[in-house]
């Protein structure tokens, strides 16, 4: 028996039940042709013969008519099953292409990128600086981060009330772990997309203002707030606020985590817990003090 198959049934299993109607068919039909040997070759025999013959005939159509509507049922039912849908392509993931770093400034974090890897217009502080090597980004409450020395209150009401935040912008020249030598720094690899994602954060995260009085035109980043802490560095406003469960650590790591970098951005609300998440991730060029 032929074996057919319809949309990936194979018709195998059922070859059994096939064999089984021709073989009734056979048998029907021998059972007539010994009727007609016994019944011999009168006037009477003849009618009989002709009756056996249609009888088995019709009997005979009928078990074939049986088997083609259980050949089409089949068919049907096979037709009827979904085709196996061909596995997805897997997307090869892209190749780490730049290098980014994170400062471990004992409860405050930093990240660090090439200067040069950032857009000119991308953010103020690569127009503001446009000769430096590194910049370092940091974030955290206004009041508390500008101050020279903020007070206890401070930080209790930076922490405990939804606050406006800052951006701090550093730039430098020279091996990350070279300028900031008495804190931990680890390197991490991104991907083109990744990093462009974390630019993109870095830049959402910008004040902006209209450019003019008209509420349709472009807007624009407003003026540094003021002088950084240390080295060359300067304050930019931001639009996010700061609270306990958004701190400077967790913004960092909501920035590599939309980067790619597989992080509990929630879990990481001081800089030794963001550190022990990217351990793995990256390679650690200074432990932390």
């Amino acid at each position: 028996m032929r074996i057919l198959t319809c949309a990936g049934l194979d018709t195998l299993p059922f070859r059994g039940a096939w064999e089984k109607i021709c073989t009734l068919v056979a048998k029907r039909k021998f059972s007539a042709a010994q009727a007609d040997t016994r019944r011999g070759m009168g006037v009477r025999g003849l009618d009989d013969r002709e009756r056996q013959n249609c009888g088995g005939s019709a009997a005979g159509w009928r078990v074939l008519a049986r088997a083609f509507v259980l050949a089409l049922t089949l068919a049907s039912l096979g037709c009827a099953m979904p085709a196996a849908r061909p596995a997805a392509p897997v997307t090869p993931p892209e190749p780490p292409v730049h290098r980014i770093w994170v400062v471990h400034h004992g409860y405050h974090s930093g990240i660090v990128v090439r200067a040069a890897d950032v857009a000119p217009q991308a953010w103020p502080a690569r127009r503001d600086f446009p000769q430096a090597e590194f910049l370092e980004v940091g974030w955290g409450d206004r009041d508390y981060y500008m101050a020279p020395a903020p007070g206890l209150w401070t930080g209790v009401r930076a922490l405990l009330w939804p606050t406006s935040a800052v951006l701090h912008v550093v730039a430098f020249d020279g091996p990350v772990e070279r300028y900031f030598t008495e804190l931990g720094v680890i390197e991490l690899k991104l991907s083109a997309s990744g990093f462009a994602a974390l630019v993109d954060a870095v830049s959402d995260s910008h004040e902006r203002v209209p450019a003019a009085a008209d509420a349709r035109a472009t807007a624009a980043v407003p003026p540094p707030l003021g002088p950084g802490l240390y080295g060359v560095s300067r304050f930019y406003a931001s639009r996010e606020r700061f609270h306990l469960f958004r701190t400077c650590n967790v913004w960092i790591a909501d920035l590599l985590a939309a980067s790619g970098v597989p992080l509990r951005p929630r879990t990481a609300l001081t800089a030794n817990a963001l550190f022990a998440q990217l351990r793995p991730h990256g390679r650690v060029l200074r432990d932390p003090p």
